[in-house]
């Protein structure tokens, strides 16, 4: 019988996901197996949307890449539609 995750455990699986590490490395990091993570991942895809899932992803791995937070990408982007309005 499964028993089910704690939601704490489905978010940082998830936080890893989106931040790029690997299936197997998000596995060994929770105690979990590579399918469990599997599972969350593709449970969260389905309900928020595959394309909308890898997008968010894809920005996380960005901004990790230029070392910029989500709050620190919001400011700019506010700024630079602000200089468009101008």
């Amino acid at each position: 019988m499964r028993t089910k995750l704690p939601d704490q455990i489905k978010s940082l699986v998830l936080q890893q996901w989106l931040q790029g590490t690997s299936r197997d490395a998000i596995a060994t990091n929770n105690g979990l197996s590579a399918g469990a993570v599997t599972s969350i991942v593709s449970e969260w895809r389905q309900v928020l949307g595959s394309a909308t899932a890898f997008e968010l992803r894809e920005l996380a791995r960005n901004l990790k890449r230029v070392t910029l937070s989500p709050a620190q990408c919001t400011v700019g982007v506010r700024a630079a539609l602000a200089m468009v309005k101008l």
